[in-house]
């Protein structure tokens, strides 16, 4: 609101200075050259990329123009250090410890993890967020709100690609393809722990596993998502079940399929378990 209220100010002359200006992508140039009533964007700005090479050139033409950076040439004055503490809002605590632990921000040529983690940073103490100027966050608490949501639509989606891993696994079941032994302890272990870090994953592993045990077969083969090589074999057995066909992949084939179906689960059981931890952290903060 107070951006929209800026570029409708009358004035016969406008001036702005910053110390952080985002130049990172076009369109961070195009909302600074706006508060300036200067449109780089035209008419098409729903359309526009940050690559459009019109966009692009107009933006490098408004640098050109009208920005600059200037630096004293004093080298007499004696610069004097001082620390001042300043006490965050629980809204602001929670944004800097967020950023403190969240790998961010795009990546930059030369650029480390800590420089990354630094300039995120540095770009909390006066936007909040790095696309403050673009988004709605006009404030620590819009920012908190605005990072729940993301962390919380994280979650469900990693809980959903949990839940599409259980359906093939009961496909399989079904179709008599057992899975190993060790597989089973492994996955019996992670549905009963008890750690606060793994709970919610354990509870969403136990969860996922009791909803495609209550399905039809007809529903599990509804429900089955991707096109993986290792989930064709598995369709077809399906397909053949349902009509009474005796036209199925040989089990040597379904076993395949069922070890690289055990293999998919891992990596995606860790992105749920990271993407809890992650929505938890930034409650509890």
């Amino acid at each position: 609101i107070q951006q929209t209220s800026l570029r409708f100010l009358r004035a016969h002359h406008r001036w702005g200075l910053t110390g952080t200006p985002l130049l990172g992508a076009a369109r961070h140039v195009a909302a600074m050259a706006s508060l300036l009533r200067v449109d780089v964007v035209g008419p098409g700005a729903g359309a526009m990329q940050d690559t459009d090479p019109v966009l692009v050139e107009n933006c490098c033409r408004f640098l050109d123009a009208c920005v600059r950076q200037n630096s004293a040439e004093l080298p007499k004055i004696r610069m004097i250090d001082h620390m001042r503490l300043v006490r965050h809002t629980p809204q602001e605590r929670a944004l800097y410890l967020n950023a403190s632990h969240t790998p961010t921000l795009g990546d930059v040529p030369g650029e480390t993890r800590e420089m990354q983690r630094k300039r995120h940073l540095l770009i909390l103490c006066s936007h909040f967020s790095e696309d403050a100027l673009l988004e709605s966050a006009q404030s620590a608490g819009d920012e908190c709100g605005r990072l729940l949501s993301l962390r919380q639509r994280d979650t469900a989606h990693a809980k959903e690609a949990v839940q599409g891993a259980a359906n093939w696994l009961e496909c399989f079941k079904r179709l008599g393809v057992q899975s190993g032994e060790d597989f089973l302890a492994k996955l019996e272990e992670l549905s009963k722990a008890t750690e606060e870090r793994r709970k919610e994953v354990s509870i969403a592993i136990a969860a996922a596993r009791q909803q495609a045990s209550g399905q039809s077969l007809q529903q599990l083969a509804e429900n089955l998502k991707g096109s993986e090589a290792w989930k064709l074999p598995m369709r077809r057995a399906l397909a053949a079940e349902l009509k009474g066909e005796d036209r199925k992949p040989s089990e040597k084939v379904l076993r395949q399929s069922l070890d690289q179906c055990e293999e998919a689960l891992w990596p995606v059981l860790d992105t749920l378990q990271d993407a809890i931890s992650r929505q938890s952290f930034l409650q509890r903060t």
